[in-house]
């Protein structure tokens, strides 16, 4: 998202100020998500300070809030999380860092060379493969199981409906599945993924007034 505006208006260094200050926004918001409710401030990895932190679900999106009355539940629990288009990775941090030490973080993406934060620690797993592999997201992932699972990949309405087909089985009972970034400009994909997955009882939360962004829609699922 930042590149993509870095590219198509003003000069290069009032691009480079502009993005220096979407991720210090982005971080801030995502700060406070991790600080306020769980009473921690957020640490460093490595020579890598949090606040290079690059996250749009509190930034350009309005989840977090959404985020944290579903998954407060679950602090200071040994959980397992996967999240599925992890772009930079510092979603994965973030999450490690809301839900601590014991929880288990697990992200995919098909592009490692969008990874920004390496984790030298090993706190987080990560699987670099298309979704549509399924054969290969099987293997790594072996017999893991979730508490939570995070569609925030292609956003391709078939994608999101087959992904879902693909891991909601692996969704603990009592579990929560998110799809992320639904597009609020094409209703009828929308209701083809409420209807499809209907006996999933889908609820979506459409959040588009909050920043006027037509994609700040999330369709959640319980199990």
């Amino acid at each position: 998202i930042y590149l993509r505006r870095c590219t198509t208006s003003g000069s290069f260094i009032s691009k480079k100020i502009n993005i220096v200050m979407e991720l210090k926004e982005a971080w801030e918001i995502s700060r406070k998500f991790i600080t306020e409710y769980t009473g921690k401030e957020p640490g460093t990895i490595g020579e890598r300070n949090t606040t290079q932190y690059d996250i749009d679900k509190g930034s350009v999106h309005s989840y977090l809030e959404t985020y944290h009355d579903h998954f407060n539940k679950y602090l200071g629990r040994p959980i397992n999380i996967l999240e599925i288009g992890i772009s930079g990775g510092w979603s994965l941090y973030m999450w490690k860092q809301y839900f601590g030490k014991s929880s288990n973080v697990v992200g995919i993406d098909i592009d490692p060379y969008n990874l920004i934060w390496k984790d030298e620690n090993k706190e987080v797993k990560m699987i670099f493969s298309d979704i549509n592999d399924m054969d290969r997201i099987s293997s790594e992932l072996g017999d893991m199981r979730f508490d939570i699972i995070i569609d925030d990949g292609s956003h391709v309405t078939e994608d999101m409906i087959n992904t879902f087909y693909f891991l909601f089985g692996r969704l603990n009972e009592g579990g929560t599945y998110v799809m992320e970034d639904v597009d609020g400009n094409y209703p009828d994909r929308v209701q083809s993924i409420m209807d499809k997955l209907s006996e999933h009882s889908p609820m979506l939360v459409d959040l588009r007034k909050v920043k006027e962004r037509y994609d700040d829609i999330l369709i959640i699922f319980k199990k």
